[in-house]
């Protein structure tokens, strides 16, 4: 596996467990932004993705879901206990193309292209 493929794999494992755990305690992206004392843009293009976290970001998250750092890291499942559905794309280093994965939540299910 390349760099840049590797890269894009952390990255969005990260963001994942990020917009899951926010999700499981009940924190949308504008309350948890809120909460910290940043943009709501700040926090979506992390959740989402689309700018990668820091170390401090990490931190910060994991203080706010009081959650050790390491927890970002853990692999995301792909079954239905997941509720995580990766339906192809190769990553953004394959020619632009991105993963698409379907966030269920019960009878809701929300698309997030990262």
């Amino acid at each position: 596996m390349e760099l840049s493929s590797r890269a894009d794999e952390v990255r969005i494992t990260v963001a994942t467990n990020l917009d899951h755990m926010l999700k499981a305690q009940r924190w949308t992206r504008r309350s948890a932004a809120a909460q910290l004392g940043l943009t709501h843009t700040y926090v979506n293009s992390r959740a989402a993705g689309t700018t990668d976290l820091s170390a401090s970001d990490l931190v910060m998250f994991a203080d706010l879901l009081e959650v050790p750092v390491a927890r970002f890291f853990d692999a995301v499942p792909d079954d239905d206990g997941g509720n995580v559905t990766r339906i192809g794309g190769a990553g953004a280093g394959a020619g632009g193309r991105r993963s698409l994965y379907l966030l269920e939540q019960g009878p809701e299910t929300s698309n997030v292209t990262v």
